[in-house]
């Protein structure tokens, strides 16, 4: 109730304040904690770990970059190791070789960091992808409330695999070569559907998945690409992306009280200390050219 009163009075103060006034919150600057961005994907591309500190709640830079730590990747399952190599911008790399299968079907992995004598680990396993079957392309002159536009949309064809369980999908899409990474763009589903299907299993991904390939407000034109991968991710994977997209996408009068994004980062001492989160992912890759 202390809180709420404070959220109210702040609100109040900006209703009956002049839109020339400007108002100074201070906020508490906190403990610096580790960040750790890690999500590895079986595709034969640079995989990367970004290490970072937090910064200021209004700060407009970006988040310091950690240098000097090491990275190890362990494959729990198989026994093998993967070094990731410090480029000192706070990026770690590993560029797998043309023979390197880094991620499998249902294999567990651990993620090392260790950095001013502290180690900060994580474990998670690999799940099996859906099948990706071809991706569409249709002009529309813009007429339509679902393409208001004129332009060319991509639609994305794909089956959920049979099995006793949901399984769970991160969507990403690039134009050409560009990803959509803001967080009203991050596409997932449950057994190809938006959770909202029951006993969706083995059936064609169903709208908005297919058609948020072609996210609001963009089109494609002749001559571009549009790529598609499917990343099987696991149930606490899909969950804190849900969270990550209510956070970020939380604003407005009646915004919900902000919390704090879970992590699955741990220290050896049990206490959570860093923050981030480590994902392995199989993908499938489709690819469309619109002519």
């Amino acid at each position: 109730m202390k809180r709420f009163s404070i959220l109210f009075s702040i609100v109040l103060s900006i209703v009956f304040t002049s839109c020339e006034d400007v108002i100074q919150v201070e906020l508490d600057k906190g403990e610096d904690l580790v960040v750790i961005d890690a999500f590895i994907n079986g595709n034969k591309t640079n995989q990367k770990v970004r290490l970072t500190y937090t910064d200021d709640y209004f700060s407009s830079k970006n988040p310091p970059a950690i240098i000097g730590a090491t990275v190890k990747l362990t494959d729990l399952s198989n026994g093998k190791i993967y070094n990731f190599t410090d480029i000192n911008n706070g990026d770690y790399i590993y560029t797998p070789t043309a023979s390197d299968t880094i991620v499998h079907w249902f294999h567990n992995y651990k993620l090392e960091v260790t950095y001013n004598g502290k180690t900060y680990s994580s474990v998670t396993e690999s799940n099996r992808t859906a099948k990706l079957d071809s991706i569409s392309a249709k002009y529309e002159d813009g007429s339509s409330i679902f393409a208001s536009e004129p332009g060319y949309y991509c639609v994305l064809w794909a089956r959920d695999l049979p099995g006793p369980k949901s399984d769970y999908y991160w969507v990403k899409t690039s134009k050409n070569g560009i990803p959509f990474n803001q967080s009203n763009q991050i596409n997932i589903a449950i057994d190809g559907t938006n959770g909202s299907v029951p006993s969706a299993d083995t059936l064609f991904f169903t709208p908005p998945i297919i058609t948020n390939i072609t996210p609001f407000g963009e089109v494609y034109e002749v001559g571009d690409s549009c790529s598609v991968e499917i990343h099987a991710i696991t149930k606490e994977t899909y969950f804190f992306l849900v969270q990550v997209i209510n956070q970020t996408n939380n604003s407005g009068l009646f915004a919900t009280t902000p919390e704090n994004v879970r992590t699955n980062i741990i220290t050896p001492d049990g206490a959570t200390k860093g923050i981030g989160w480590f994902s392995v992912a199989n993908t499938s890759v489709g690819w469309k050219k619109i002519k």
